[in-house]
């Protein structure tokens, strides 16, 4: 096997789970066909990283992204006239934490990994040693996608099966706007106002009725917490919660 190949995929997360504490998991087909593979040659999975996927404004939406091989075996290539097939998993969650991201959407919602997995062919061809300081020189860019990318330019015309998946997350934004912001306060007697103090009690309380749309699980929940505020200009100088006459 000595053909450098990539595949990309794309996966949309579906569910409105993550942003309830859940996570969402899936399989991903990852296929190549080299020709150039022998009965003898074995295709080896390098090692997966999780990621730190930072959406939205100034990466305010944080998905967790672990990578997994189905199967960490080696693949035989003896009878499979050069078809390489491993599929991976992926889980996400969305988290709320200060770990740093380590790739960004700019802003968006869409992000393409690169080398999100990656197979070789070079072990048929290297010495057990050469093979032995590529692995160390793999595992020591702990995920750091520009050291990947840089260290596996090693095993160009060795066979490389690299996969590309573009994440697209369509995120729910509730946004709401209130029916009717007056609350209309009862007469109250020329007789009991007085120049400072409440008139306790003649207080009024009321309710403020949000129209949400694009609301989360069937409309019992916003994707942002919500905060309603009462202003009059007509307002007390010592206290803002009382209203002048």
């Amino acid at each position: 096997c000595n053909a450098t190949l990539t595949n990309t995929k794309d996966y949309t997360i579906q569910s409105d789970s993550l942003m309830l504490g859940g996570e969402e998991s899936a399989i991903i087909t990852n296929g190549f066909t080299d020709a150039n593979c022998s009965n003898s040659d074995v295709v080896t999975k390098l090692e997966t990283s999780d990621h730190i996927i930072g959406m939205g404004p100034n990466d305010s939406v944080k998905l967790k992204l672990k990578v997994e091989w189905q199967s960490s075996s080696a693949i035989n290539m003896r009878n499979q006239n050069g078809v390489i097939e491993a599929p991976y998993k992926i889980t996400i969650s969305e988290i709320n934490s200060l770990e740093a991201v380590t790739v960004s959407a700019r802003g968006g919602y869409s992000v393409t990994i690169d080398n999100i997995t990656v197979m070789s062919g070079a072990k048929n061809q290297w010495s057990s040693s050469d093979w032995v300081v590529f692995i160390l020189r793999y595992i020591g860019c702990w995920g750091n996608r520009e050291c990947v990318a840089n260290v596996i330019t090693d095993l160009n015309g060795k066979g490389v099966y690299k996969a590309s998946l573009t994440i697209n997350y369509n995120r729910k934004e509730t946004t709401c706007a209130p029916q009717n912001l007056t609350i209309t306060l009862d007469p109250v007697p020329m007789t009991k106002l007085r120049a400072k103090g409440e008139v306790s009690e003649f207080s009024k309380q009321g309710d403020i009725i949000l129209d949400c749309k694009n609301q989360v699980r069937n409309a019992m929940l916003t994707s942002r917490q919500i905060a309603v505020n009462l202003r009059s200009d007509l307002v007390w100088d010592e206290n803002e919660a009382v209203l002048k006459p």
